[in-house]
């Protein structure tokens, strides 16, 4: 009798725990199809390499499975509507940075933004964390 043989018979728990049985082709869900959709839609703006980009951002995802689920026709059909629906937002006015130029202070503009909302009146998702990122925002811009 072999010691792989005597291993699985004599001690069936220990050589089950020895064995490597992580899946190696797990299935996308649905909400993560959405998120890889939507990273690389970013990532395309300035990147030559986009699948190697996307694996910094996927570890659990190899190489060969970011490509195979690029190149499948509904993930390129949600993509497509992401970047529609961004130039449809472009085009109804919105300011750009390249409509204003560089001196914009983009930093005074977002504090001045927030802090013409109103204060948060509950306390859910976080309201008052997010609030005292806000105010310490301010503190940053007097200083």
């Amino acid at each position: 009798m072999g010691k792989g043989v005597h291993h699985r018979r004599a001690h069936p728990d220990w050589f089950d725990a020895q064995q490597n049985t992580v899946a190696t082709k797990a299935r996308w869900t649905e909400e993560e199809s959405l998120l890889f959709a939507r990273k690389s839609e970013l990532v395309q703006q300035g990147e030559k390499f986009i699948n190697q980009a996307l694996v910094k951002d996927f570890p659990e995802r190899t190489l060969e499975s970011i490509k195979s689920k690029r190149k499948q026709p509904a993930y390129r059909k949600v993509v497509a509507d992401m970047l529609e629906s961004t130039s449809a937002e472009m085009d109804d006015g919105t300011v750009t940075a390249s409509d204003t130029g560089d001196n914009v202070d983009y930093k005074t503009t977002i504090v001045e933004f927030l802090a013409s909302l109103p204060a948060p009146g509950d306390d859910s998702f976080s309201s008052a964390r997010l609030a005292r990122i806000c105010n310490s925002l301010q503190r940053h811009e007097r200083t």
